[in-house]
């Protein structure tokens, strides 16, 4: 009966995952996002999958929440290289490109 429950909240808990991913590949922003939250989450699913492998042995495999763990590690990894990817580049384009506001306190550049 734990296991089920156990699954049942990993199912919920990635089910984050698949609405944040698409989030962040269409708005390409990597504002709000936590790394702290992400590296920790990816920390506990590898925590997580030790403590299934070491409960169960080779059977952790054939186990639901197991693959759960898996997929959330993934996911909080792709995560983790998006924003940094993300990150970079609005930081480049910020380098280029000027807000109104600064062309109204700089106003020689015209």
């Amino acid at each position: 009966m734990v296991a089920y429950f156990e699954t049942i909240m990993w199912i919920c808990f990635s089910a984050a995952w698949w609405v944040s991913l698409p989030k962040l590949l269409k708005s390409k922003r990597a504002r709000g996002k936590s790394l702290a939250f992400l590296l920790a989450s990816i920390l506990g699913c590898l925590a997580g999958m030790a403590a299934k492998w070491q409960a169960l042995g080779t059977e952790a495999i054939s186990s639901p929440v197991f693959w759960l763990l898996t997929s959330n590690m993934i996911f909080a990894s792709w995560e983790v290289v998006l924003i940094w990817r993300f990150h970079g580049q609005n930081r480049f384009a910020k380098m280029f490109t000027r807000s109104s506001d600064e062309e109204q306190r700089a106003p020689f550049y015209r």
